[in-house]
């Protein structure tokens, strides 16, 4: 028997019961959870990826003939929790859905029809035993004694504690007649210690629910014979697809049959679909652009780095990052979380979209570009507009804290708004305050931040800036894993390339950006102000210039030079790079975007491969020479780094692109290739898999990626792109 792992239950917390298992051929098995207490305290843990494992106490004479190995299939909202047994892709007792009374938690214990149908069953709200009291989805009620398959609930319960609950309960074992059988089953779950420490969070209840339905409906198709890689980290193996509608009925020996469309994966590799948990695409969703899709991604989280399009934030008078993420504007405004929702819903998107509150944003909407620290009445506006957008579905909030006016927040002003992100069982993702000579200081800083809010904290785009600073980047590996180890809910997400992309105005000292890009112009025309600007900005380069590609400029007569460096332009101008860089920002209204040349190769090796690490594309597309990454991100991850260079297994390079990143911002129903999870996959070939593109000509079509379908529809399909298709959907978490 596997003991129960002892933790603080010291909030309110649930007991999930027993229940009967009715098999289709009338063998009904008696099904005992062991007791467990699931706290819903807010720091809490409790979220599971689906790779590893929790103990069993099935009777070892019918482990192997009867069942597979049990699987804790997840376990999600802070007061709708989720904790099942998985036999041969059946769920089993999920604990469905919750609701605060009174300081503790009520459960809606259910199952799920076992007889083909997909019916889900549910029983009453209440904290006694449930008696077959059962019903369809549809509300249709069941028949007594119905011989179907259905997961009836019988002895069923879900008791609930108050707030004096203990934090452990003994082991209780019911001696119940076994309905069909003279056998008796027992099934014990239990938390093993790891689940405490996942690299992922407890979240709060969806207002509008982002879970698969159980209705199948007309859409069949039947992706046959390929290689599966789930996401879950598991090793590949060969089987089926099978997918109803939105929703993955089945993973297996499947046969075909008339009614499916059936795709053959015979020299191919079925994966879920890529989930970029680090995007600037706020815009380019409503736009319906391709890129994303194209390189295998079905869901990408917008709104990082400090900039969100929401809440509302002035048209003019703003940092010139600003004028570049959010380009394509024009007068549109949106007022808060709820309003850019709307939107996505309304304009549809081709992948699902979860969006950040961004801190530059929330700053911007009330005090501009004004430089110090948030008191008084700012400050509770800011937390005002915060929590607005966290109650409409914002999955958490985003600094930037190496531009302004992101930058101007201090330690405490950090420290209130996580602590209401923490309160709201959302994620606080940091584009840290320094990369280069503070790089070890600005981690320090988030991670304290996560210690002193409770706040589960997400490192951005993780690497050490330029050569002199790549020493570095082990004792911040060194700092993560500590943290980690001490109980900080810490993240890492990175991109496959030594290079970056920003403007090249954030190479300047920042105390020049105050007050927006025409202030900032004005200093670097003052003859006094710019040699300060000058002499600053050359005393904080980590690398040289000729580390700095020239990927856009806004001056139409100045398109001749992208691609060069900035070293180039110097020496073609017969001056010294910073002033060449200093005149370009003139020329260009500070609209001047680099591609950098950051780190090292072994850097890069030692985040890509760290186990915390989500793979992301940090992806814009801009005019002239945008970074590769925004084209092809993922081929380049999985060919490159992944097939050629063997940095890792092909199998826990899918986590990284799928499950870790879906646990990570609690994306209920994504990132893994199991029945009943939502249908976003992609298929393709992993001896081809690639990209063409590079910094010189970065557009090119991705390689080796045949087919991408998010919720169940067609969005690429033999490596061409679906037009008429926008099929995701707004993630209100």
């Amino acid at each position: 028997m596997v003991p129960l792992v002892p933790f603080d239950a010291s909030a309110a917390a649930v007991l999930l019961g027993a229940g009967v298992l009715d098999q289709p051929e009338g063998d009904g098995v008696f099904l005992e959870a062991q007791p467990v207490v699931l706290p819903v305290c807010a720091g809490a843990v409790l979220c599971h990826d689906g790779a590893s494992r929790v103990g069993s106490g099935v009777d070892p004479r019918l482990h192997a003939e009867r069942f597979g190995e049990p699987q804790v299939r997840g376990v999600r909202d802070l007061d709708v929790v989720v904790l099942a047994v998985e036999f041969e892709g059946v769920p089993f007792g999920e604990l469905h859905e919750g609701g605060s009374v009174d300081g503790a938690i009520v459960a809606v214990a259910t199952g799920i029809a076992n007889d083909g149908s997909g019916a889900l069953v549910e029983g009453k709200v209440c904290d006694q035993p449930l008696l077959g009291s059962g019903h369809r989805a549809a509300g249709q009620q069941e028949e007594e004694g119905r011989d179907d398959g259905t997961v009836r609930g019988h002895g069923l319960s879900a008791s609930v504690f108050s707030e004096a609950a203990p934090s452990t309960l003994k082991s209780t074992r019911s001696s119940l007649p076994v309905p069909g059988t003279d056998r008796w089953t027992y099934i014990h779950w239990a938390l093993e210690q790891e689940l405490l420490t996942m690299p992922s969070r407890v979240k709060r209840r969806a207002r509008t629910r982002n879970t698969p339905s159980n209705h199948i409906g007309d859409t069949v198709i039947l992706f046959q014979n390929g290689t599966v890689i789930d996401g879950s980290g598991q090793q590949a193996y060969r089987a089926s697809v099978l997918v109803h509608d939105k929703q993955i009925h089945s993973v297996g020996d499947i046969e075909a049959s008339p009614d499916m469309e059936v795709v053959d994966c015979s020299s191919l590799t079925i994966a879920p679909g890529f989930i970029d948990v680090h995007s600037h695409a706020d815009l380019e969703v409503l736009e319906h652009r391709p890129e994303k899709v194209m390189q295998g991604v079905t869901t990408e989280v917008v709104g990082n780095c400090g900039f969100s399009v929401f809440p509302k934030v002035p048209l003019t008078g703003l940092a010139p990052v600003f004028d570049i993420i959010f380009a394509g504007r024009g007068k549109r405004e949106w007022e808060d979380a709820g309003s850019y929702f709307e939107d996505v819903e309304t304009m549809q998107t081709r992948t699902n979209v979860a969006a950040l509150t961004g801190h530059s944003s929330l700053r911007a909407g009330v005090t501009g570009m004004k430089a110090g620290s948030l008191q008084g009445d700012d400050l509770r506006e800011v937390k005002k507009r915060l929590s607005a957008c966290l109650e409409q579905g914002s999955i958490g909030m985003s600094t930037g804290l190496n531009e302004a006016p992101s930058s101007y927040g201090d330690f405490e002003e950090l420290v209130e708004l996580c602590r209401i992100v923490a309160q709201h069982g959302a994620l606080y993702t940091s584009h840290l305050r320094d990369y280069k000579f503070q790089f070890v200081e600005a981690v320090q800083e988030a991670l304290d931040l996560g210690r002193e809010s409770g706040v589960p904290v997400q490192l951005s785009h993780l690497q050490a800036a330029g050569r002199k600073n790549w020493d570095k980047m082990d004792p911040v590996l060194e700092l993560i894993d500590q943290a980690h180890r001490e109980g900080v809910d810490v993240g890492i997400d990175a991109y496959p390339y030594v290079a970056g992309s920003c403007n090249l105005s954030q190479l300047l000292p920042l105390w020049c950006m105050e007050g927006g890009t025409q202030q900032t112009m004005s200093r670097l025309r003052d003859a006094e102000s710019r040699k300060r600007i000058a002499d600053e900005t050359e005393g904080g380069m980590s690398n040289s210039w000729k580390d700095i590609l020239l990927a856009n400029l806004d001056n139409p007569e100045q398109q001749d030079i992208i691609g060069k460096t900035v070293q180039e332009v110097a020496d073609e101008r017969g001056c010294a790079a910073v002033e060449a860089a200093l005149e370009l920002l003139i020329e260009n209204e500070c609209g001047v975007m680099i591609v950098s040349f950051n780190q090292s190769d072994e850097n890069l090796r030692k985040v890509l491969t760290h186990p915390l690490t989500s793979i992301i594309t940090d992806g814009l597309v801009t005019e002239g020479k945008p970074h590769p990454r925004t084209f092809g991100t993922y081929p380049t991850f999985l060919g490159e780094y992944v097939r050629d260079k063997g940095w890792m297994s092909l199998e826990d390079a899918i986590r990284k692109v799928s499950a870790l990143p879906a646990a990570r911002f609690g994306l209920e129903g994504r990132g893994l290739l199991q029945a009943g999870c939502f249908a976003d996959l992609i298929v393709f070939a992993a001896d081809k898999i690639g990209t063409r593109g590079d910094y010189v000509e970065p557009e090119h079509t991705p390689d080796g990626i045949e087919h991408v379908l998010i919720n169940g529809a067609w969005a690429l399909r033999h490596g061409r792109l679906d037009h008429a298709v926008c099929s995701g959907q707004p993630l209100r978490v």
